[in-house]
């Protein structure tokens, strides 16, 4: 098995509506892959993140993660929806580490050294303690994502991971994950209402019934400058400082 991440004859239609949001996706992500699911508002890009984390059942096709149902890989994935899911009532930094907690437990030394180093991923150096409420929205985005990191997953499941960002941080957001999925052989599959102009990316279009086949942006529609090309083995730089450009 080559992919981290397949759908294949997938459509899926919520409970009580006979015509299917979206049909015949087939899509299979290896190792170090981004692909960008994109479509109209309704289009079904978050149901079909929710497909490849289990949190749905396909209504005809199949979606296997490391060759197997993604309920039975809940270990291997991590996950952002929408909002981020932090939880209100603990700090950000009990956010981060819950995932390693409750999974796993290890000592508190290995807690602390694998949060950092999920934070060192996004640029962060230290948290204020403070709940959710009372951090910049950006920043709230960054922990998100740094808890869905702390495992270290075989597969990233991201719902419009750069949505509270202005235009030049999303650039820098979309690229730094590119990067990651690169350095770590991570597979990572987002979706979007605007995606990202990356060569690397994968963008897949869910336009009604229909799934057309996915592309690639070419050299004369990327900006060279802004998204330089990301070669395998190359180290992932610390991201730039892109917290707290918009305030909650």
């Amino acid at each position: 098995m080559s992919g981290t991440l397949s759908f294949s004859g997938v459509s899926w239609a919520p409970p009580g509506r006979d015509t299917p949001v979206f049909t015949g996706l087939d899509l299979e992500l290896a190792p170090g892959e981004l692909a960008v699911l994109t479509s109209g508002l309704g289009g079904g890009k978050s149901s079909a993140l929710r497909l490849a984390v289990g949190l749905e059942t396909p209504s005809t096709g199949t979606v296997a993660v490391c060759g197997a149902p993604p309920a039975q890989m809940r270990g291997r994935i991590g996950y952002v929806g929408g909002e981020g899911a932090l939880l209100a009532n603990l700090s950000l930094w009990d956010n981060l580490v819950l995932p390693l907690r409750w999974l796993r437990d290890p000592p508190a030394a290995e807690v602390e050294r694998r949060a950092r180093e999920a934070l060192a991923l996004f640029g962060i150096d230290a948290l204020p303690p403070v709940a959710p409420a009372y951090a910049p929205t950006n920043l709230r985005r960054l922990v998100a994502l740094a808890r869905a990191m702390i495992l270290s997953p075989s597969l990233l499941v991201l719902d419009d991971p750069a949505d509270d960002f202005d235009s030049e941080s999303a650039e820098e957001v979309w690229r730094h994950l590119a990067d990651i999925a690169t350095a770590q052989e991570m597979t990572v599959l987002a979706a979007a209402t605007e995606p990202p102009r990356l060569p690397q990316a994968r963008i897949v279009a869910l336009s009604g019934t229909a799934v057309p086949l996915t592309r690639r942006f070419s050299p004369a529609q990327r900006r060279s400058a802004l998204v330089p090309t990301v070669h395998p083995g190359q180290p992932v730089s610390v991201h730039p400082d892109i917290i707290a450009r918009k305030q909650p």
